[in-house]
């Protein structure tokens, strides 16, 4: 009897990794369209998940005990981040064009054009790493987004500044 188990788990173990390979496929063609396509890059990516899924099914150790489904994996899921950052670059273009307009509008003293401007900067900043945080994993990008975030602080002074000015200006009417 112990002689047909381990004959079913090695056949579970090859028919497994036989299933995955099949997804590694998915996965390496997830690899090459995620630069370009990242809807076509994030289907291949699920099909790459499916075959995992249904070979783990057969065979629970799967990523335990198969060395090259352990490396593999990793490789892929690193392919879903490479996907992610992608999906996201274009929410991150838009946020830091909303930084530029209230930049402009601040140096133009147009405050309530700079706040709301810097409110939609923040709005898209943070949906872009709903998406994924390892948007800020490339570096220029990390860079204006810190700048960005301190642009806050200057609408808020120059806020400041224009309420102080308003005072002046209506105590000395009075």
């Amino acid at each position: 009897l112990p002689a047909s188990l381990s004959f079913a788990a090695s056949d579970a173990a090859n028919a497994a990794d036989t299933v995955f390979r099949e997804g590694v496929a998915y996965c390496n063609q997830a690899s090459k369209l995620s630069r370009t396509d990242t809807e076509q890059a994030r289907t291949q990516y699920l099909r790459y998940l499916s075959h995992l899924e249904r070979a783990k099914t057969i065979d629970t150790g799967l990523l335990d005990n198969n060395s090259f489904a352990q490396r593999e994996h990793k490789r892929c899921t690193l392919i879903d981040d490479n996907i992610a950052r992608a999906e996201a670059m274009p929410i991150v273009e838009q946020s830091l064009a909303q930084c530029e307009q209230a930049r402009s509008a601040l140096d133009a003293s147009d405050l309530e054009q700079a706040s709301e401007s810097f409110n939609q900067f923040q709005s898209l900043r943070d949906q872009a790493l709903a998406v994924t945080p390892t948007v800020l994993r490339v570096g220029s990008l990390a860079v204006r987004m810190r700048v960005c975030d301190r642009l806050v602080e200057k609408i808020s002074l120059a806020e400041s500044d224009q309420q102080l000015a308003l005072q002046k200006a209506s105590r000395a009417l009075t």
